[in-house]
């Protein structure tokens, strides 16, 4: 069966909304894609948050004596850490010698206490795994030297600690005096002085610092 219309021109009106509504169908889907494009060009430009910022410490670097190129990180120092009420209660019994062979063989009696401290932390009994004795860690071939009868004793100790060391700063410089006392006088004809003797001179030194610094502050009070 044909189609057939009661009113002229129907068909073409139908033809027409059509066209209408597929144009408008074109037009906002290319309104809704332009819209989308820019949106997207938007979220895209959006400033992006800034990481935080850390200071990075620099450390020293020297050569390595290993493969050329090469760098090895200096490790920092540890710190010296004395607690001046424990220092005071370990060495009184020992002042009186202290004080008193400083004096005869003219050697400062900070420096002494810190010698003693450090080799000792003022044991009388003592006794290292090189063999060194007493309160200021003598060994047997300088204790026979000295004309040390008992290494044990605490004032004969001293003494021969003391006068020994005075010969050293005499002979030497400080700093090789306590390097030779603690490592024997020929670590100074090498090239190399091993870390534990050099350890034990800045620990010496640091802390006849701290003794004496704590004795201006009480001077002060």
């Amino acid at each position: 069966m044909s189609n057939y219309s009661f009113f002229p021109g129907e068909g073409r009106c139908r033809a027409g909304w059509r066209l209408f509504l597929g144009s408008n169908a074109v037009l906002f889907l290319i309104a809704f894609l332009l819209v989308d494009m820019r949106m997207g060009d938007a979220s895209g430009s959006v400033e992006k948050p800034k990481p935080v910022e850390t200071a990075i410490i620099p450390i020293a670097v020297v050569p390595n004596s290993g493969a050329a190129g090469e760098t090895a990180v200096v490790q920092p120092r540890r710190a010296h850490r004395f607690h001046a009420g424990n220092i005071r209660e370990i060495v009184r019994p020992w002042q009186t010698y202290i004080r008193k062979y400083s004096l005869e063989f003219g050697v400062d009696p900070d420096l002494v206490t810190a010698i003693l401290y450090i080799e000792s932390k003022g044991d009388p009994n003592s006794v290292s795994k090189k063999g060194a004795m007493g309160l200021m860690q003598i060994t047997p071939a300088t204790a026979n030297h000295l004309g040390i009868i008992d290494v044990f004793d605490p004032e004969q100790n001293i003494k021969g600690g003391v006068k020994y060391i005075a010969h050293l700063i005499r002979t030497y410089d400080e700093s090789s005096a306590l390097l030779a006392y603690n490592a024997g006088t020929g670590i100074l004809d090498k090239d190399r002085i091993p870390v534990e003797t050099k350890q034990f001179v800045e620990r010496v030194q640091f802390l006849r610092s701290f003794l004496k610094d704590g004795k201006k502050r009480n001077d002060l009070s």
